[in-house]
């Protein structure tokens, strides 16, 4: 390589320069110092943990940080239980569609955990995998890849380990169905306790405690009446629908205590601040409950988990989210 102006990965002179865009990514020395100075030299937009920084878990069937490839996804196929893994663009360019094969359905047997923690969910037994792919096709959700849990009467979760702290702040793309007679969720942390623990429930039941039919909670210490720590909506903030696309976004600690759906606080039946519970290598449900009998109804894209409040940065992760799925 000439050591000025030589072509940066280069011995040879390209077909064009980056200065009438006919070969993109090959620049002089030169030239590349001028797009620096002038403050046009090519950068990744940052993706969202690039930007919302210290995810405890963080599920996607995108790539979460800009740039990034690795899988997001392992699917098993109906047709031999063959098992391969996907990254984001695998998932979306029909390089998933084509290996699971025309009239078969596709499986999720491993969700991977992108915030570096190494917390996959996974699921070994069949019977309880969500699919992804259906007769051939990938389930959608506002035209882009989604994992479905299809009924109350298909028991499907996924688990992972978790530790958390006292304060949560969650986000979710989702679609969810009323459940009449029960709750669905989207996951619950740790066994679903009386004093500890939590969840987030798009769309509750009828019940005794303090949320009613249809109501949309996120709670972090437990599901008694009295306990605090917890938000629950006054009304109806999420459709019941399968193919109605939500974004919701949640903090709870002894400061805060919000929710918002597709970028709107909710009222609030119940907004208690106080301490989430501190568990230690607990069990992360994502799609139902410990005991299998609150399945989620609908659709997910996307889960993310911070073991922080960050209630301050709802805005710039809403954002990029929104400008990623058309919300």
């Amino acid at each position: 390589m000439r050591p000025r102006g030589g072509y940066i990965g280069f011995n040879r002179v390209p077909a064009a320069s980056a200065f009438n865009s006919a070969a993109i990514g090959v620049w002089t020395l030169r030239e590349a110092e001028a797009l620096k100075r002038a403050g046009t030299w090519p950068v990744a937009t940052p993706a969202l943990l690039d930007s919302v920084t210290g995810a405890a878990a963080a599920y996607s069937l995108r790539n979460l940080f800009a740039g990034a490839t690795t899988a997001v996804v392992r699917v098993r196929r109906s047709s031999d239980n063959a098992e391969l893994d996907f990254s984001g663009a695998g998932v979306l360019d029909g390089t998933l569609a084509a290996w699971v094969g025309s009239g078969n359905n596709g499986f999720v047997r491993t969700w991977y955990d992108q915030s570096g923690n190494n917390r996959h969910a996974g699921q070994t037994t069949t019977g309880l995998q969500p699919t992804i792919v259906a007769s051939g096709a990938v389930t959608t959700l506002n035209s882009l890849p989604a994992i479905d849990w299809p009924s109350a009467s298909a028991d499907k979760v996924l688990t992972a380990t978790i530790t958390t702290t006292t304060a949560i702040s969650t986000l979710a793309v989702f679609s969810a169905v009323r459940r009449a007679g029960g709750y669905i969720k989207l996951y619950n942390l740790g066994p679903d306790n009386v004093t500890s623990g939590g969840a987030l429930t798009p769309l509750t039941g009828e019940s005794s405690q303090d949320w009613g039919d249809s109501k949309t909670l996120f709670l972090t210490n437990g599901y008694v009446f009295s306990r605090t720590a917890k938000v629950i909506s006054s009304n109806s903030p999420v459709t019941s629908s399968a193919t109605t696309q939500h974004m919701l976004f949640a903090s709870v600690s002894s400061s805060v205590a919000q929710m918002h759906v597709n970028k709107t606080e909710i009222s609030y039946a119940v907004q208690s601040t106080g301490n989430a519970s501190v568990l230690t290598n607990t069990t992360l449900y994502v799609g139902n409950n410990e005991a299998s009998v609150q399945q989620h109804i609908g659709r997910m894209q996307e889960i993310i988990i911070w073991t922080t409040n960050k209630s301050g940065e709802r805005t710039s992760a809403e954002n990029e989210v929104a400008a990623y799925y058309g919300i």
